[in-house]
């Protein structure tokens, strides 16, 4: 109000600023709105560094979707060259690394890894704290997703001591993402029990960040995993209230709502399914990519399959799943394909229909060559049983 209404650098900063503090409030309204405006009037003024702040501010405020990610990959690309202008490696940096993640939702693996390159090379030339302990992360999260288990195991390690380091709160969260991905990978005895241990520090994030109900998501979905029923029931019933509106339109919504999706599947939960395959459809060309692609839960099509199943639609879930499964193989994501290979296969193997079992035995057998090779022991185990 003070500064009043004409276009200004400093009036676009302040409303980049203003977007950033509604973000946990009205992430969909009026903190899109005031950041779009920002950066329009940025653009207008010629200021370059109203421009690097209202770009950066968006790539985490500008909504969810395939158009939402595309756009920020062109406002991504707009920073990195306003970036190369000014000479500013920090600003190249910051684009690099939000590329990589809207790549990741993609699925375009080779952009992802060039981007990582990129992405270390100038934190290792920056050599500041706050940059240097997200190479580990991303390098985890490309380990997981090739199924480098022990790699993975100890790069998040150095990630979460890095980011101590760093006086990085958010290190300790992605941590815990990383972590329970890995151990649901693996799935040997041991790698269950931690995550039952996990289940109390889990339930402290719920409690802690009331605004990110991805937490809250997320412990449904591990008592989903672990077979956990009543635990499961309770957590989802806190969530699903009116049509599951209640769960904000932001960056976690997405992995919000595929959480809640595997838990509706495990639950057998055929009205919040079809709601929630209602909510997800129109996301089936992404990947589920939590925060600053800290971890790729693989494609939404897999959980489309999994819900589908569940409202007894064999021939939607075939086609999710085929789909779901042939976008984890051209990932090179070695584990959601063998995951869904078994997924498809006792879909198949239930329907029972002309060359079902046949199929279904190729995918298992391709399943169980790849379980045993990574060391999925829960999958080898599941694979034998069917």
């Amino acid at each position: 109000d003070a500064i009043g209404e004409g276009d200004s650098a400093v009036r676009s900063q302040l409303l980049s600023g203003l977007s950033q503090a509604l973000y946990w409030i009205d992430a969909a309204g009026r903190s899109t709105e005031l950041g779009l405006e920002s950066l329009e009037m940025a653009r207008r003024v010629g200021d370059p560094t109203a421009l690097a702040t209202a770009l950066t501010r968006r790539q985490f405020m500008s909504g969810i979707g395939p158009d939402a990610t595309q756009q920020r990959l062109e406002e991504s690309k707009e920073m990195h060259e306003l970036a190369k202008r000014l000479g500013d490696l920090e600003l190249e940096l910051r684009a690099h690394v939000y590329r990589l993640r809207d790549h990741l939702e993609l699925g375009d693996i080779p952009a992802v890894d060039r981007n990582l390159a990129a992405y270390e090379r100038l934190a290792r030339e920056l050599r500041q704290p706050q940059f240097l302990w997200h190479i580990p992360l991303l390098r985890g999260t490309r380990a997981l997703i090739d199924g480098r288990f022990a790699e993975a195991e100890e790069l998040m390690v150095e990630a979460r001591a890095g980011g101590e380091r760093a006086q990085e709160p958010l290190s300790a969260m992605f941590f815990v993402v990383q972590d329970l991905l890995l151990r649901r990978h693996r799935g040997s005895e041991a790698d269950l029990q931690h995550i039952r241990d996990a289940l109390p520090g889990l339930g402290e994030l719920v409690e802690r960040y009331p605004t990110i109900p991805a937490w809250r998501c997320s412990l449904a979905s591990i008592h989903a995993e672990l077979g956990n029923e009543g635990e499961a029931r309770t957590v989802f019933e806190q969530l699903a209230g009116e049509g599951f509106e209640s769960l904000p339109f932001d960056a976690q919504w997405l992995i919000s709502l595929t959480s809640l999706g595997e838990t509706a599947a495990f639950l057998g939960d055929v009205p919040r399914a079809q709601r929630l395959y209602e909510l997800i459809e129109p996301y089936n060309g992404l990947t589920i990519v939590a925060g600053r692609a800290a971890a790729c839960y693989g494609p939404v099509e897999r959980v489309l399959g999994l819900l589908a199943a569940t409202l007894d639609r064999p021939a939607d879930a075939e086609r999710h799943l085929r789909s779901s499964l042939a976008m984890s193989e051209r990932m090179g994501d070695r584990p959601f394909a063998a995951r869904t290979s078994r997924e498809l296969a006792e879909l198949l193997l239930a329907r029972g229909g002309p060359g079902d079992r046949e199929r279904a035995l190729e995918l298992l057998a391709r399943a169980l060559d790849t379980a045993q090779e990574l060391g999925m022991q829960r999958l080898v185990t599941e694979v034998l049983t069917l």
